[in-house]
């Protein structure tokens, strides 16, 4: 009896290639309440930087639900992008 494999050879890059090599991201667009915006644009005036962050990161494992494809840190990125902190 005699096996046969079926062998597949996938290219293997140098850290040169590696290095040259661009990935695409596909970038998700996050559809916030305009009051959720509206309430850290707020917080993000009475308090630091990093308070308000905190809240955000709070807010988003609490309040938000995420979708196939999502998690949580891209949408808390989203929303301090949003709030332009």
């Amino acid at each position: 009896m005699v096996l046969k494999f079926n062998t597949i050879f996938a290219p293997i890059l140098t850290d040169k290639e590696m290095t040259n090599t661009k990935l695409t991201q596909l970038e998700t667009t996050f559809y916030w309440n305009e009051d959720t915006i509206e309430y850290f644009k707020v917080e993000s005036i009475n308090q630091s930087k990093e308070e308000t962050i905190e809240k955000i990161k709070l807010f988003v494992e609490l309040e938000c639900y995420l979708e196939d494809g999502e998690n949580a840190q891209d949408l808390i990125n989203d929303l301090i992008k949003k709030i332009s902190i």
